[in-house]
């Protein structure tokens, strides 16, 4: 079929580099697209299209692609291919794991059985527990299947369609249609009597409701389903038994001669970490795409969520762990590796996107193996202070595991209380009140400095707490082991949900301005607003953007900014501040007895002119002339990119009054030259400032605008940042922000103010 004009056109809307063929079918289905990926994809017309309008059309390929662009078609294709595939291989497994367990029990000798038990008992549990796993994959594709739907839904509505996709939805439930095929899952509507957990599909009327309520800009803070988290504890099982009896089975096979130790290597280490890792993948998957922060963990709606799925999914490993070895000590094992896979999730969440908008948090992925190395060594000596006996891995692990976690709250409260920060763009640590700048260090020294430091006071912590512990148990002899390392982190649990959660007055200025350019901003946010500056200002006269009580020049700009725009006042202590960061020989650092930053000048000009303070700048000009190369600027101590630190230095210029004067016609074709569709919307925004004030064509910021359209599609509670600056983008070139964006901005506004309001009061 040759592929309609509209197909094309809606490809490139949603992004995709090549059209997907397209097929049409007599058949009574719905719409649908199947394939092996992007490029090697297939959308499925019937000839029940033709009762749907031209704009109801267009809503549903929308959402067809919208699968194809998400990469939806390939991931399920082969999940289906692989449940169809298990499912014929279900049937011989009671027979053949019978005949496995006769055969040991007789003594023949089979080449491929080992340590299995002669019981009938092992004989019914495991083909219970393939079922089990058959099972588990089913709902689990099922359930990713409806949330999948339900993304769709909303990427198509972002496309202004939602009025279309309503009736298109309403017409084919009266339609009736639905196949019942094996690959068929990503059909526009399947028909579904009652909500269930094989269902592919969201039910009709909530998919109704969802568009008319906009629930996608209304993200909860919640978890995935009990169901999924009893899933992944059931998979890792599996995955930790085939790996572990893979290298069994290919050791007796080739007849591998090795050590005792390397053969514990493959057996134990290699598939503990296999199966910890897919714990940590699949728990830190879904969180990461939420809109949530580190600190969000303290939120009962939250936290008590992700604890009762934790729980679950341990006890699964558990069990299935029983049933497949019938050893306790695998249980135990089950057990050490499902919590060290949260661990390692919860090393992923502090991943996830910081509040201050850092995306240089990645080295925190290597935090919990620094603490175990951390920990490990004066844990060894702690206990056989007190012990006088070997380590027991049944008893010292569970043990090292609370001790890491606990670390791990400690952490957590330095970090939620402002006592320690880390500004990983700007090298700039603060540390109990001290602030230290780091910018002549070079990478690697720098993260591994950073995460020493954040570390040690909590190994510390937890370090003490284990040595009282220890007390305790070896002179009161107290039973249970360790059930007092477990209350205590219990308590410790309920103490961090009483915590209340930073404000970051970087978002909501964001939002702010965002709002402000719909006009849909109430009489009563100035109030708020200026209570929050009030609280917000630190002893030395700046502005945090989370009053972590130091200052630095952005949010000191920030901050001088927004009540600039509401007309409140600002005492002179902030003038003081500003004028404190200057430096003798040009230029303004960051923070107090900083390195002298173009970034900084940036901002400290900007908050000067704010509060009309005039005083002469000329050594400042020459400070930033004496950067340029010709072509472009280059600072020593500016951490961010060459392009950045140039538009930076543009900005200044012109704000400095001098930049007409200077000849910047081989700056101007450097940042042109720069200006590519892989800009960050940040670096987008402030090449098109400096382009517009050297009086440059805006064509190439105009196609970067169209080349990233897709960020108008994007939930401004996950990416407010590049939603911010893409609306900036969009403001400079006088085009108009999207409706959408701005009833986001707005909802977003209403939930911070709602949530903070009391802190201000």
């Amino acid at each position: 079929m040759k592929t309609p004009g509209n197909v094309r056109e809606i490809s490139r809307l949603v992004g995709l580099a090549a059209t997907p063929k397209v097929k049409s079918t007599s058949l009574g289905i719905s719409p649908l697209v199947y394939g092996r990926g992007r490029r090697e994809s297939v959308l499925v017309l019937p000839e029940s299209m033709s009762l749907l309008t031209e704009k109801e059309q267009h809503a549903v390929i929308t959402h067809e692609l919208s699968h194809v662009y998400q990469g939806d078609v390939g991931f399920f294709t082969w999940l289906t291919i692989l449940l169809e595939g298990f499912k014929y291989w279900i049937p011989p497994f009671p027979l053949a794991y019978a005949e496995f367990v006769y055969s040991a029990h007789s003594g023949f000798s089979y080449p491929f059985v080992f340590e299995l038990s002669p019981d009938l008992e092992a004989v019914i549990l495991f083909p219970i527990l393939v079922l089990l796993l058959y099972f588990s994959l089913v709902f689990l594709k099922s359930s990713l299947s409806r949330t999948r739907e339900s993304i769709a839904d909303a990427y198509t509505i972002f496309h202004g369609c939602d009025t279309s996709l309503k009736s298109a939805l309403v017409k084919y439930a009266s339609i009736g249609t639905l196949e019942r095929g094996g690959i068929v899952n990503l059909c526009f509507h399947q028909g579904a009597k009652s909500r269930h957990g094989l269902s592919t599909h969201p039910p009709l009327q909530e998919r109704l409701n969802n568009i008319d309520e906009k629930t996608f800009l209304k993200a909860k803070n919640e978890n995935f389903s009990p169901v999924f988290a009893f899933c992944i504890g059931v998979m890792s099982v599996f995955l930790y038994y085939s790996i572990n009896h893979f290298f069994i089975n290919a050791n007796v096979l080739f007849q591998i001669t090795s050590t005792p130790e390397f053969e514990a290597f493959l057996k134990g280490v290699i598939p503990f970490v296999g199966a910890s890792s897919l714990v940590a993948i699949t728990y830190v998957f879904p969180i990461t795409r939420t809109p949530l922060h580190f600190c969000d963990l303290v939120r009962k709606d939250f936290f008590f969520p992700l604890a009762s799925n934790a729980a679950i999914t341990l006890s699964a490993a558990a069990i299935t762990s029983y049933g497949l070895f019938l050893d306790r000590e695998c249980v135990v094992i089950s057990i050490g590796f499902g919590a060290c896979g949260l661990l390692m999730s919860f090393a992923g969440f502090l991943n996830n996107r910081h509040n201050d908008f850092d995306s240089r948090d990645w080295y925190l992925l290597f935090a919990p193996f620094l603490m175990v190395a951390l920990v490990w060594p004066p844990m060894t000596i702690i206990h056989g202070f007190f012990f006088h006996t070997t380590i027991e891995p049944q008893s010292f692990v569970p043990s090292m595991l609370c001790v890491l976690i606990l670390g791990f709250f400690a952490l957590l409260s330095l970090v939620i209380r402002g006592n320690v920060d880390v500004y990983t763009e700007k090298r700039i640590l603060f540390f109990f009140k001290k602030t230290k700048e780091f910018v002549t260090v070079s990478n690697p020294l720098f993260y591994l400095l950073i995460l020493f430091i954040l570390l040690i006071v909590p190994t510390f912590v937890s370090i003490m707490f284990y040595i009282v512990f220890c007390m305790v148990k070896a002179f009161i002899a107290v039973p249970g082991g360790n059930l007092l390392l477990l209350s205590a982190l219990f308590v410790l649990l309920l103490y961090f949900t009483r915590i209340t959660m930073p404000f970051s007055f970087l978002r909501f200025s964001f939002l702010l301005e965002i709002a402000s350019s719909g006009n849909g901003i109430e009489d009563t946010y100035p109030q708020f607003i200026e209570k929050v500056i009030r609280r917000h200002q630190s002893l030395d006269g700046g502005f945090h953007h989370e009053a972590k009580g130091f200052s630095n020049q952005e949010g000191t700009f920030i901050h001088s900014k927004t009540a600039k725009f509401f007309e409140i006042s600002l005492n002179e202590r902030v003038l003081s501040w500003i004028l404190a960061t200057e430096r003798e020989e040009g230029g303004f650092s960051f923070i107090i007895d900083g390195h002298a930053q173009i970034e900084a000048l940036y901002y400290a000009v900007q908050s000067l002119s704010l509060l009309e303070e005039t005083k002469n700048m000329s050594r400042h000009t020459t400070w930033v002339l004496n950067s340029f190369n010709g072509s472009y600027f280059s600072f020593e101590y500016d951490t961010c990119s060459p392009l950045l630190q140039t538009c930076y230095a543009v900005e200044s210029l012109s704000l400095l009054g001098t930049l007409k004067i200077q000849n910047m016609d081989a700056c101007r074709q450097w940042i042109m030259a720069r200006f590519s569709l892989e800009l960050t919307p940040k670096e987008a925004f402030f090449a098109t400032r400096a382009l517009k004030a050297l009086n440059s064509d805006m064509k190439t910021a105009e196609e970067w605008l169209l080349g990233n359209k897709r960020l108008r599609t994007t939930r401004i509670d996950k990416n407010t940042q590049n939603v911010y600056y893409y609306s900036k983008v969009s403001y400079e070139l006088t085009k108009s922000i999207p409706t959408l964006i701005i009833e986001q901005a707005l909802e977003e506004l209403v939930k911070m103010r709602s949530e903070f309001q009391g802190k201000f009061i």
